[in-house]
């Protein structure tokens, strides 16, 4: 459907969430997708925990960069924090699971510790959508 150029590409299975799931659990289900013949990789994140994701995020950059979508190579993630930290606009997204008190309200210590986090970040000059 997406035409040859896109099926010959990477492809990846990002296994989120799992600091809901124990880890035999998640070794149950990565074998069980290895033994119907997937042989790509496989990344675990948690957004609640941050668990997986610099990993994967170096990762992608660096793909991005071989293919050349990005203009240089991030190779490690000293890296990355420059150029992050040189970056003068940021996207902020905080999804519902992590702005509620397990599904029950909102949870209102965490949405302060980010608003005075966002503060801060606009106090550097940096701009925020």
């Amino acid at each position: 459907q997406y035409g040859e150029k896109v099926s010959k590409q990477q492809r990846w299975i990002v296994l989120n969430k799992v600091d809901l799931v124990d880890n035999a659990t998640l070794q149950i289900f990565e074998d069980r997708l290895k033994a119907a013949g997937w042989d790509g990789r496989i990344y675990r994140t948690s957004g609640a925990t941050g668990g997986g994701c610099q990993r994967i995020n170096v990762r992608c950059i660096q793909l991005a960069s071989r293919t050349g979508a990005v203009p240089r190579v991030m190779e490690n993630e000293h890296s990355l924090r420059k150029r992050l930290g040189d970056s003068r606009r940021w996207v902020i997204k905080i999804g519902s699971a992590l702005s509620t008190n397990e599904g029950v309200g909102l949870n209102h210590s965490a949405i302060e510790t980010w608003s005075q986090q966002i503060v801060t970040l606009m106090s550097a000059v940096i701009k925020l959508f």
